[in-house]
């Protein structure tokens, strides 16, 4: 194996960054996209007009089943977040117990500060998209 096979330095800093930034960022995107894609795909049928429908067209149930899978794709895309945060947590926190020093300098702390973040950021968003497609499944699509 040669040296240029090896990932520099550099590359292994850029990757850490996107898996920390994925971590923090992945669910709250992934709820954002629930809200300005998903919602209005099922929103579009009821308002055809300037009158509301008020039961959801039969010609639109593409809508619907496309909105599930939407939600399917984003909850994992939530839920791998999530689960990125935490393994960056417990691989940031690996001997925290003895003493800080090593610490000083090397931007751990902070990184664990944001894989933390992320757990907390992750969780909240998954429980939003799974209250969001509750809330789809359960109330009719035009009574939203």
């Amino acid at each position: 194996m040669s040296g240029r096979d090896l990932p520099q330095p550099a590359q292994r800093s850029l990757l850490k960054g996107l898996e920390l930034a994925f971590a923090v960022a992945g669910a709250p995107l992934a709820w954002l996209t629930q809200i300005n894609v998903v919602y209005p795909l099922t929103a579009t049928p009821c308002f055809p007009g300037p009158d509301r429908n008020l039961a959801f067209p039969q010609h639109a149930q593409w809508a619907f089943v496309l909105a599930i899978a939407a939600y399917l794709v984003l909850l994992a895309l939530a839920l791998s977040a999530t689960i990125l945060a935490c393994r960056l947590y417990k691989r940031f926190s690996a001997g925290r117990d003895t003493s800080a020093d090593h610490f000083e300098g090397s931007g751990i702390g902070r990184m664990r500060f944001l894989a933390f973040c992320g757990i907390l950021l992750g969780a909240g968003f998954t429980g939003f998209i799974l209250l969001n497609a509750f809330s789809l499944i359960v109330v009719p699509p035009c009574a939203i």
